[in-house]
């Protein structure tokens, strides 16, 4: 698994064998929604990829949301 970051964009794609991930950025509030701040959170199982889940701040109520796949 390679997690990376500074696109200010969520990506999720794989390279062969491995998973990559992009969480976008935590702090960044622009115009564009689907740039505003976000996280991942990562369950690790067995030394692998159990799940995860993204989250974006809410530009209403400054409260970040778990987003649905």
């Amino acid at each position: 698994m390679v997690l990376h970051g500074h696109t200010h964009k969520r990506y999720q794609g794989n390279l062969n064998d491995t998973q990559i991930f992009e969480a976008g950025s935590g702090t960044y509030l622009g115009e564009k929604k689907n740039l505003r701040a976000t996280y991942n959170i990562y369950e690790i199982r067995d030394q692998k990829l159990n799940n995860f889940i993204s989250r974006r701040i809410n530009e209403t109520t400054f409260q970040f949301e778990t987003l649905k796949e």
